[in-house]
């Protein structure tokens, strides 16, 4: 019977987890992608920008000190301008509307308009035709800005999503101790980690390309390639994931059901049954498991497991469909040893591997 205590403690840690999650999530989606996105959005539209002779008003560094102690910088200046016969002014330096310290770009675009200001020169300011009201000095795509928001886009919603795994398998729970595992389930195979990874790429990449999709849609101007290029990758990658991910359900995920360590006995359950989801069509599938025990050898920091006793226990054609294989290994004694069974089915070798029997 599971105490009070226990599920309380696991109520609060699941509510710890799901709000931190939930956190950072939002911090990648808000602080990375949603930047990422306005961004391509700035730099696709402005590819269409004209250039126009404009008059520098004002020109100052604005500095903001951090509680930190780190002081953040913001290029700030007044333009007057003519388009199409008629006069503008904007106060748009670039497209980030927010102070930082990354590189030199603030000090160095206040040097020119602090310059041409002082000089009483003519800057070049770029004008979107559609909206003449809005107009920029700078239109460049700054990498280290670029960086950052991706950093973002990517860390964050790693991490929010880590803690909301760990909540599925906190409430999954975890079966009373006992001296025979009741089911042990194959070994990972990377399958997780390349989802995880092509979900990110496909996240970041289609967030990059929808300005460029949408110009590309209108044909009002030719698209930029170089956001398309990350959203192609990511189709790349779910194209080899779907491979990752059918090649195991071909033979779905079997388990095995240990009833007994001295004897081994035990059974391995397929779901789905066995040969089903081939597309062979054959009536009969030939089935093969190997007990083996192992001995423990580290070789400096590296651990590694040595055969010291094998056995074929079953070897046989099963028609399609067997839901269940039983099987039991008569080993010697041989002491502390860890247990591995092998399944071999459908050109594939699925193992298992179980702790130490004692």
């Amino acid at each position: 019977m599971v105490q009070p205590t226990a599920i309380g403690s696991k109520v609060v840690a699941t509510l710890l987890l799901l709000a931190f999650g939930l956190a950072m999530s939002a911090v990648g989606i808000f602080g990375g992608l949603a930047k990422l996105h306005e961004q391509a959005r700035n730099w696709t539209a402005a590819r269409s920008y004209v250039p126009v002779p404009a008059r520098v008003e004002s020109a100052y560094l604005d500095s903001l000190r951090g509680r930190k102690g780190g002081t953040t910088y913001r290029a700030m200046a007044e333009f007057s301008y003519e388009f199409q016969g008629r006069r503008y002014a904007s106060k748009r330096v670039s497209f980030s509307d927010f102070a930082d310290n990354i590189g030199d770009f603030q000090h160095r675009v206040h040097s020119e308009l602090r310059a041409a200001l002082e000089r009483g020169e003519n800057v070049t300011l770029w004008v979107d035709p559609l909206d003449p009201a809005s107009a920029v000095y700078d239109k460049s795509v700054r990498p280290g800005m670029m960086a950052i928001h991706l950093l973002f886009a990517i860390v964050f919603p790693s991490v929010g999503f880590g803690a909301l795994y760990l909540i599925f398998h906190l409430l999954r729970g975890v079966s009373p101790k006992s001296d025979v595992p009741p089911l042990v389930r194959t070994r990972g195979n990377g399958y997780g980690f390349m989802l995880f990874a092509t979900l990110h790429v496909n996240s970041v990449g289609w967030t990059v390309a929808q300005p460029a999709l949408k110009q590309l849609v209108s044909g009002q101007h030719a698209p930029a390639l170089a956001p398309l290029l990350l959203p192609l990758a990511g189709m790349a990658m779910l194209y080899f994931t779907w491979r990752r991910w059918k090649r195991p359900r071909l033979t779905g995920q079997p388990v095995l059901q240990v009833s007994s360590l001295k004897p081994l006995r035990g059974r391995i359950l397929f779901h789905p049954r066995t040969g089903l989801p081939s597309p062979s069509g054959q009536p009969l599938v030939p089935v093969a498991i190997d007990a083996a025990q192992l001995r423990e050898r580290r070789i400096g920091r590296k651990l590694e497991y040595e055969t010291i006793w094998q056995q074929r226990v079953l070897e046989r054609t099963v028609p399609r469909g067997v839901e269940m294989l039983e099987f039991e290994a008569n080993a010697p004694h041989l002491g502390d040893k860890r247990w591995r069974i092998t399944l071999h089915v459908d050109a594939r070798a699925i193992i298992f591997d179980l702790p130490n029997a004692t």
